[in-house]
């Protein structure tokens, strides 16, 4: 089996190191690629297609939202499951903006939780 590919992308240093280490938890050889500007991400997604894609939605510069309409519209990224943290925002806004998952603020512990199913979940395709 390949090797999980995860794009994280939060502008928080602490948040994309606790993300890096949730997908590492659930695979020892997931490769983990982290940017704290969406702007960054995006260059790389245009060589480059990860397996799953989690971000903030809050960030300077270029929200959520917008990171994920220009993710998608890159060739091999149109498909990618792209898992949006959240704090404030209707679930049709966040449809719209094409997430696969969303999460409301739920606390760390839940947060983990659903993080690691959505990861667990891409190695039961396999």
């Amino acid at each position: 089996m390949a090797s999980l590919t995860v794009l994280v992308i939060d502008d928080r240093v602490t948040n994309r190191h606790v993300l890096s280490r949730l997908a590492s938890q659930a695979d020892e050889e997931a490769v983990v690629h982290t940017f704290a500007d969406p702007r960054d991400a995006i260059a790389w997604a245009m060589e480059n297609t990860p397996d799953l894609v989690v971000t903030d939605y809050k960030m300077p510069g270029m929200d959520g939202a917008e990171f994920t309409r220009q993710f998608r519209a890159q060739p091999l990224c149109y498909d990618v499951p792209v898992m949006a943290r959240i704090l404030f925002s209707s679930k049709r806004n966040c449809r719209a903006s094409g997430f696969s998952f969303m999460r409301t603020w739920c606390g760390r512990n839940l947060w983990a939780s659903c993080t690691m199913r959505c990861i667990d979940g891409l190695f039961s395709l396999d």
